[in-house]
């Protein structure tokens, strides 16, 4: 059972691509192309690792999913990609 289906980079991409119509140093250019490109790339890699997740377990009753989970504690956040539970608490 899917709980929460995976998330986009899609709108940090495009806020990140209108930041290179601006003004910049050449330095500033090169980060914001840099992490335009770590985003894209690790979309890919939770896409498929999701893609694969959900089509083994997507509709097993004794599988919950959570893709993309983003935990609050006291001004910090920790943002996990996938988590799943087996209803057995077992390693399986």
């Amino acid at each position: 059972m899917i709980i929460k289906n995976r998330g986009s980079f899609e709108n940090d991409i495009a806020q990140l691509k209108e930041l290179l119509s601006l003004r910049l140093t050449d330095k500033q250019r090169f980060l914001i192309e840099r992490e335009i490109r770590f985003l894209r790339s690790g979309e890919k890699g939770e896409k498929d690792s999701a893609y694969y997740i959900d089509y083994y377990l997507g509709r097993s009753k004794n599988w919950a999913v959570i893709h993309d989970l983003r935990l609050f504690f006291f001004g910090q956040t920790a943002q996990i990609d996938h988590v799943l539970m087996n209803r057995f608490m077992s390693s399986q």
